[in-house]
């Protein structure tokens, strides 16, 4: 059986076209002598092109303790928004 606990951030446009989301989980499973965290953060930018949409950028970064190994991501994101 495993337990956890989660915090979660998320704020959309906290500065005008800027977004931000953070989280960090704590896992703890029964039987296993380690206790698995969890942690990401990103930020991104959306551009408004008017009629034509928008298109968006965001860069994230994971942390993760798992098992006794740690990893380390870093990614990008590029969306376009179509307009209706």
């Amino acid at each position: 059986m495993a337990t956890a606990s989660m915090a979660r951030w998320a704020r959309p446009n906290f500065f005008g076209p800027w977004h931000a989301a953070a989280s960090y989980s704590v896992r703890d499973v029964e039987g296993s002598a380690s206790t698995d965290h969890l942690a990401q953060a990103g930020v991104g930018y959306t551009y408004d092109l008017g009629e034509h949409g928008a298109l968006g950028a965001a860069v994230g970064y994971r942390f993760g303790r798992e098992g006794g190994d740690k990893s380390h991501t870093i990614g990008g994101l590029l969306t376009y928004n179509l307009p209706f």
